[in-house]
């Protein structure tokens, strides 16, 4: 009402994000996105999760179990769990929260979900830890296994962006601006206005919900989102994206929160990921690129529960299944495998692997940390350079077959206990250095690597990066070598591929194992991933000329 707003187009930043106007607000959102919105997934009945919390009465809320197909229309919450749940349903207290949940004990967060879910006009209400029974195992299997599901399908998901544990709440005032004021804006005929001045915020800010595993999938996946973020509220469907107040937008929301990678996925998901019409096709390139993306970005992000790396990204995983019928490998893709090989460790990492078994080594879900794979269509790391123009390749490795077991059938895209990848390929023995915690230097028999690794008088034959810190045993918890001086340890290198600037410009890249058996396997030796190799020059190269092909097995 306000006549300045005919010659001011931002209006001040709303950081009241729990008041009656901001709630009334987000039902506009709701409504317009249901109603106008062509692209944008209609508010239908939907069959309701196994469990719901039903929010129809304040101060009342109670764990509803849905009957056989029943459907309706729910929200569920997006948030960090930050340790350990002080509530959450177990076998021991089912039967009491299905009467009523103690609501004035609930962590803050939860209580807030409540809150908003009934103020926005919800009867119902998806939280993971008292919608699953927390101590079955076979529940929380089946409960993650519908988890895409579950995020798909709800009307909309109350992400709190800027809580970092369940305790901490999200719908409390939002501090204000080191410098705001209000000065008068004389509007003519129309009387006086205000006008609000703020400082320029350019920096960047911390939403701790962007740096957990679990999270990635559930943005992903739901196709509207409010998010209560450090500085506001915030609106995002796959036709808008709204801030309440100031001028936001979502490419500068997701690059000034350092979540820019799941902004390209979302995107990808929105605009690719059409089930319902069987004569789309995409490029496998573009399917794979969007891959990597997820990979980059999922592994940077933390995991309290190291054995859940498979299971916090098995939403994603079946709907790129569901959308493309491919054929899921432990993260990697079978119509895909000889490129999802080749990935590698992107940064030093204290930790060593797991001590439990999690993968087959040639899976990047074995390894600890931050993952990366070169883009073929910008650069690659050549052990001193990047080369940024697009790269020639030429296969050489040829998949023979590859399998997964899964821990439980009841979940396809969730853990596993064993994988055997058997392919035939160039293969040759060298011996590898570990010059750093994961960078390591190929040498031939009888040479040396050198530290610059390009000395004329001790030539590198190959750069490696290490799967775990120094040439760790994945299975054993032993380094390669245990020799503190630097000394080398037997490899062998099979070749996957060769790439470079043209067809005639072209170096070998592949994978660095060990032997893990000597007996002959029954489709050839057994080996272990240790890391991934790549040459660089002519010289390097050389050393891998006609290499004879090998059958090999790697677990």
């Amino acid at each position: 009402d306000d006549p300045a707003a005919s010659f001011i187009g931002r209006t001040p930043i709303n950081r009241s994000v729990g008041s009656p106007e901001t709630f009334s607000r987000a039902r506009d959102w709701i409504s317009e996105c249901d109603n106008q919105h062509k692209n944008c997934p209609k508010l239908e009945s939907v069959i309701l999760p196994t469990r719901l919390i039903d929010v129809s009465v304040p101060g009342k809320p109670f764990l509803y179990v849905s009957g056989l197909e029943e459907t309706g229309a729910y929200a569920s919450l997006s948030y960090c769990w930050g340790g350990p749940q002080p509530f959450k349903t177990t076998l021991e207290n089912i039967e009491e929260y299905q009467k009523i949940l103690p609501e004035s004990e609930l962590p803050q967060t939860i209580r807030d979900a409540i809150t908003a879910s009934h103020q926005l006009g919800f009867q119902f209400l998806w939280i993971d830890s008292l919608c699953i029974i927390q101590n079955s195992s076979t529940d929380v299997e089946k409960e993650i296994a519908r988890m895409q599901e579950i995020y798909k399908n709800s009307a909309v998901t109350i992400a709190a962006a800027n809580a970092d544990k369940c305790s901490d709440g999200f719908l409390y005032e939002r501090p204000s601006s080191s410098l705001e004021f209000c000065i008068p804006f004389p509007c003519g005929e129309d009387g006086q206005g205000a006008v609000f001045l703020r400082d320029w915020d350019v920096g960047k800010w911390r939403e701790p919900l962007s740096e957990r595993a679990w999270t990635f999938q559930e943005m992903t996946l739901s196709p509207r989102v409010l998010i209560y973020g450090a500085k506001q509220l915030y609106w995002r469907c796959p036709t808008a994206f709204y801030a309440d107040g100031g001028d936001m937008t979502w490419d500068n929301y997701c690059d000034r929160t350092s979540t820019s990678t799941l902004q390209s996925t979302w995107t990808f998901f929105k605009e690719n990921l059409r089930p319902k019409e069987p004569s789309y096709s995409l490029t496998d390139g573009k399917r794979r690129r969007s891959w990597i993306n997820i990979v980059n970005d999922y592994t940077r992000r933390k995991l309290s529960v190291q054995d859940d790396k498979l299971l916090a990204l098995s939403g994603i995983a079946t709907e790129f299944h569901n959308s493309f019928g491919w054929s899921y490998l432990a993260g990697l893709w079978k119509e895909s495998l000889t490129d999802d090989l080749m990935w590698r460790r992107a940064k030093p990492d204290p930790d060593l692997h797991p001590l439990s078994y999690r993968a087959p080594s040639w899976s990047w879900v074995s390894c600890y940390g931050a993952i990366s794979y070169d883009d073929p269509n910008e650069a690659f790391y050549d052990g001193h350079v990047k080369r940024s123009y697009v790269m020639a390749r030429r296969v050489v490795a040829e998949i023979i077959s590859c399998q997964t077991s899964l821990f439980s059938t009841d979940v396809p895209f969730g853990r596993v206990i064993d994988g055997k990848l058997t392919l035939r390929a160039p293969l040759k023995h060298a011996e590898m250095e570990c010059l750093t915690d994961y960078i390591g230097s190929l040498v031939g028999s009888g040479s040396t690597a050198s530290t610059n690794m390009g000395n004329a008088e001790r030539p590198s034959v190959g750069h490696v990066w290490l799967d775990g810190p120094k040439g760790v045993n994945k299975e054993q918890q032993s380094p390669i070598s245990q020799d503190k001086k630097r000394s080398s340890s037997p490899v062998f290198c099979l070749i996957v591929q060769f790439k470079g600037k043209s067809d005639t410009e072209m170096f070998a890249q592949g994978l660095v194992l060990k032997q893990v058996s000597a007996e002959d396997d029954s489709q050839g030796q057994l080996y272990r991933r240790v890391g991934l190799f790549e040459c660089s020059d002519s010289v390097e190269e050389a050393f891998f000329e006609n290499c004879p092909e090998h059958t090999v097995v790697i677990i």
